[in-house]
């Protein structure tokens, strides 16, 4: 039986051993004897120590960015950075407190999103769902691919009205308002 030795650099001091059968099985009982071990250098780079969660959550908070601009025809919510765990809470509260204040549509801009989690797609659905009981319009502007991809594979775009720019948006919105 062979075994090998490895040493992490820079820590000098770790060092690893296994006994590795070669072939023939190795002996049981009393009569084991340790494996002989070889002495191989392994090269390692350097890694970064881990970061704990904290980094990634205050790295991601900086990333994603939510304008609200109101106007008297609608309330956009813009959203710019990846929805991800760490935001799609934030993005609920926001969809939330502009429904709560009962605009005449509300318009959420996905343009400038990179990355959208299942999470974020079930905010989505939320949002909308919430603003038709309440007699909202509500229209959703996505072009990139990161967000339209998932909602159509889903089939999200039966649930959610998706437009692919402002323009689109308002055409649409203003449509449903004539024909209330």
């Amino acid at each position: 039986m062979s075994g090998v030795t490895l040493r992490l650099r820079p820590a000098a001091a770790t060092e690893l051993r296994f006994g590795l059968p070669t072939g023939s099985p190795a002996p049981r009982g009393d009569a084991a004897q340790p494996a002989p071990c070889v002495d191989e250098e392994a090269s390692m780079p350097a890694t970064a120590p881990p970061r704990n969660h904290l980094d990634i959550d205050a790295r991601s908070l900086a990333r994603t960015r939510f304008t609200v601009t109101t106007t008297a025809d609608a309330a956009t919510v813009a959203v710019a950075g990846d929805l991800d765990l760490s935001s799609t809470a934030r993005l609920q509260e926001r969809l939330d407190e502009e429904l709560a204040l009962r605009p005449a549509a509300l318009i959420i801009d996905l343009s400038g999103v990179g990355f959208c989690s299942s999470g974020g797609l079930s905010v989505l659905v939320d949002a909308v769902t919430n603003a038709h009981a309440r007699g909202i319009a509500c229209a959703v502007i996505a072009s990139q691919r990161a967000v339209v991809r998932p909602i159509k594979l889903l089939l999200l775009d039966r649930i959610l009205p998706i437009h692919a720019d402002r323009t689109d948006a308002d055409e649409w919105l203003s449509l449903v308002a004539r024909l209330r």
